[in-house]
């Protein structure tokens, strides 16, 4: 969660998804598998318009820094 903190994920890309139509529908850390072995630390769901929207916002310039964290 701090490299999320240090880079300013947090704050710029809530800004960068709402450009393309993006809403945050569920944000947290807490999480119960119910089957299955993955294990998330954090769970976060966006709804876009389209699937042309989401792939806007996933491939333009200003979300690729934070592709990596």
């Amino acid at each position: 969660m701090q490299a999320y903190k240090e880079s300013g994920y947090l704050e710029e890309v809530p800004k960068i998804a709402a450009r393309y139509g993006g809403v945050y529908r569920a944000r947290g850390g807490k999480t119960q598998i119910l089957e299955g072995d993955w294990q998330p630390k954090r769970l976060v769901v966006i709804e876009f318009p389209g699937w042309d929207q989401l792939m806007a916002f996933y491939d333009c310039e200003e979300y690729q820094p934070y592709k990596t964290i």
